[in-house]
């Protein structure tokens, strides 16, 4: 059973979003989500993927696309229950810190 999640930073108005289909609980990904905007913003430009790793996203589908623009909050998480996904990751880059919750 996969633990599905979207990971996502806020660019102006906009959300930029992917999709890790594998160990998507918090445990597990805020151990690897990187912290700082570039290595983020790196990470989020790999697209989507099977599972994340040290801020690294592995493939191990060739279908996978991403990142996705969202044109709100409300859109990219909806969008991503709607996707079976469980949790989301959104950086706060005010506090420098991960947010996160359940879908």
């Amino acid at each position: 059973m996969s633990t599905r999640s979207t990971v996502g930073i806020k660019s102006g108005d906009k959300f930029i979003a992917i999709y890790i289909h594998y160990d998507g609980y918090p445990e597990h990904m805020l151990k690897n989500l990187p912290t700082n905007m570039s290595d983020i913003t790196d990470m989020i430009y790999q697209g989507d993927g099977s599972f994340l790793e040290d801020g690294v996203v592995f493939k191990n589908a060739p279908d996978y696309e991403g990142p996705t623009e969202y044109h709100s909050e409300f859109n990219w998480l909806d969008n991503e229950k709607q996707n079976w996904c469980e949790w989301y990751y959104l950086w706060d880059n005010e506090n420098e810190k991960w947010e996160y919750g359940k879908l």
